[in-house]
């Protein structure tokens, strides 16, 4: 038995004399059946992902794999790209709310949309999603900031201080400038809750903040 191998695909063949006419038979590849309802997957066979022409005796492989191809017994290689994408793009939601029913311990921020403006995030975490946008925020207008952490923000039902001028008065402190101290000591929903709270008393609307999240594996 000869084979063909060209761009990693390989079709084996049989060939034998007959007449002084030289006569190609492809053969299949074994591979085990698929489930009810299943059709045959990359995992369980060598899948032919380049069609290439191999002319002799008017035999053209090129058209017998595409036949193939087209009765479903294959996929084509580059749908099924495409469709690998498509599974990918569907892992990733975006919010532009604290008020939403996503648990937030199953997704990872990636990136957020701030002002037209996109920022991607060094470290897929809440507490690196909220170290970026507490500087941007104070970048964007540092009195604003200063007027809450002098106020001393304590915004969720509890006495405890989200923001403040003094060190002590958080667990975990992030700083987007000297003397402002940001808590970062919290769940992935209260840091979500707690942005949108502070995107409220720089006057913006929650739509002006759009958080991207990436599910885990």
């Amino acid at each position: 038995m000869s084979q063909i191998t060209k761009d990693n695909v390989v079709i084996p063949l049989t060939h034998h004399k007959n007449s002084g006419y030289t006569e190609l038979k492809v053969l299949g590849v074994y591979f085990s059946p698929p489930q009810a309802g299943e059709r045959y997957t990359t995992l369980n066979y060598p899948f032919v992902h380049r069609i290439f022409s191999w002319c002799a005796k008017g035999i053209v492989i090129k058209t017998i794999i595409e036949q193939i191809i087209d009765k479903g017994i294959l996929y084509n290689g580059d749908d099924i790209i495409e469709s690998a994408d498509q599974n990918e793009q569907e892992k990733t939601i975006e919010i532009s709310s604290s008020d939403t029913t996503i648990e937030f311990k199953r997704y990872n921020p990636i990136s957020y949309e701030f002002l037209d403006e996109t920022y991607n995030i060094g470290k897929p975490n809440y507490t690196a999603l909220l170290d970026s946008i507490v500087k941007v925020l104070y970048e964007l207008d540092a009195s604003v900031f200063e007027h809450i952490a002098n106020s001393k923000l304590s915004p969720m039902q509890s006495q405890r201080i989200f923001v403040s001028t003094e060190e002590k008065d958080v667990r975990d402190a992030l700083s987007p400038a000297p003397g402002i101290y940001v808590e970062s000591n919290l769940a992935s929903d209260y840091i979500i809750k707690f942005i949108y709270i502070l995107i409220d008393r720089f006057g913006l609307s929650e739509s002006d903040l759009k958080i991207h999240l990436k599910e885990k594996k």
